[in-house]
């Protein structure tokens, strides 16, 4: 099975695959666009006592022959590999015939553009991981986050950022056993 994972939301492609190798209770082995990249069909010959592998390529899809990797991996139904990258020319014939072929699954994962997506974003973030924000918060966090109205999230710095004022909130609740929300003073 091929996943090819397209778009802007760095975190939510990692979720995704950490998701995936969760449910199957397997092993992530990664290369990127710095790596050397290995056989396919080596890649993934079963191992006697190893658990399940996923394969990972991130950001190394010129390095890739589509065809050879449809051909040894496309039809492998024990196999799981993702490909990871910003976006594939979609005007080219081969990237065409891969995103088309129905032993890829195509997910698309792109992080807010704008300071009002980029505050719900951060609410979502907020209340999937229990994390405490006044909504004025999140669009000073946002605000704060963005260059201007037309840029994109940089999710992974959001969530560390997020982490921080967490911590801040929770110093700042003087030792109470409830966590203070984060506040737009905070921010």
């Amino acid at each position: 099975m091929i996943t090819l994972l397209l778009g802007t939301d760095q975190l939510a492609k990692k979720q995704y695959i950490d998701a995936s190798a969760k449910k199957a209770g397997a092993e992530v082995e990664v290369f990127t666009e710095s790596s050397t990249i290995p056989d396919l069909g080596a890649l993934f010959e079963q191992q006697l006592f190893g658990a399940p592998k996923i394969v990972v390529f991130d950001g190394t899809w010129k390095k890739l022959d589509a065809e050879e990797l449809l051909e040894k991996v496309g039809d492998n139904k024990s196999a799981q590999l993702f490909v990871v990258e910003l976006s594939l020319d979609k005007r080219t014939k081969v990237n065409q015939a891969f995103i088309k072929d129905a032993r890829v699954t195509v997910v698309e994962l792109n992080a807010p553009i704008g300071t009002r997506a980029a505050s719900d974003w951060i609410k979502a973030y907020c209340k999937q991981n229990e994390i405490k924000i006044d909504s004025a918060a999140s669009m000073a966090l946002a605000n704060a986050l963005l260059i201007d109205e037309d840029a994109t999230l940089n999710v992974l710095h959001a969530q560390n950022e997020l982490q921080k004022l967490k911590q801040y909130a929770r110093s700042e609740a003087d030792g109470s056993s409830t966590d203070q929300a984060i506040t737009k003073d905070m921010v």
